[in-house]
């Protein structure tokens, strides 16, 4: 894959958290009608760190990464429809990984992952706990990622 790279920034009064934001308007309000915009912007957001991967300086995945009860926690991670399937999600989980290991010194990464991804989060080494929930109608599960 050329020219994929990765940038982070903390809150939202960046250029980084505009693109992320963008591409979760694509994924999550108009293509897999999860919410509104409206809704789609959260209180987290202000206190989370975003990351937003560029193929060729385009912008095509996105995730965030924040603290609540001394738990990070992962989500909103998504990659755009023409660039799924070409293990983009696997290169940004990686990053943040390896990100949350240097920069934040975590140790541990919680995700609420919808059911449709959960055999790509465990070949990734993250582990399922609890029972399924609904979360903006899609099914999830609470995975956990030592690090």
């Amino acid at each position: 894959m050329s020219n994929l790279t990765f940038k982070v920034e903390f809150s939202v009064d960046n250029i980084i958290f505009f693109h992320a934001l963008n591409i979760r308007k694509i994924i999550f309000v108009d293509e897999q009608k999860a919410t509104t915009i409206d809704n789609e912007i959260d209180d987290y957001d202000e206190f989370a760190y975003h990351v937003v991967g560029f193929l060729n300086n385009e912008p095509i995945c996105c995730a965030r990464i924040f603290l609540k009860d001394n738990r990070y926690f992962l989500g909103r991670v998504g990659v755009i429809k023409e660039q799924r399937n070409k293990n983009i999600g696997k290169k940004l989980i990686l990053f943040i990984i390896e990100y949350m290991k240097e920069e934040l010194e975590a140790r541990s990464l919680y995700i609420h992952a919808q059911i449709n991804a959960l055999n790509f989060y465990k070949s990734l080494n993250f582990k399922e706990f609890g029972e399924e929930f609904l979360e903006a109608n899609i099914k999830h599960i609470n995975m956990k990622l030592d690090i």
